[in-house]
């Protein structure tokens, strides 16, 4: 079975309270992959932090020029925190 099919029942199942994830993450989700939207969408959105990063991509080895970091203002992918509500 799929696991984000029941992510909702699951979340609150488990008195889930928030959710942090990297919205650009898996960058090449397969089609008609699942993923957090049916949380996020009934959701708070707190706080945004972070910025994807297009030419060093850290989570695939791509490091590009290492004197290219010292010109970035955050390293790291960007950061959603939710406040989880439900029906």
């Amino acid at each position: 079975d799929n696991f984000f099919k029941n992510i909702e029942t699951y979340a609150q199942e488990n008195e889930y309270e928030y959710l942090l994830i990297d919205p650009f993450y898996p960058p090449l989700k397969p089609k008609g992959q699942e993923d957090f939207s049916l949380l996020v969408e009934k959701s708070e959105l707190l706080k945004k932090f972070g910025s994807p990063q297009k030419k060093h991509r850290l989570r695939g080895g791509d490091f590009g020029n290492v004197f290219g970091f010292w010109k970035l203002k955050e390293l790291g992918p960007q950061i959603e925190i939710y406040k989880l509500q439900y029906d």
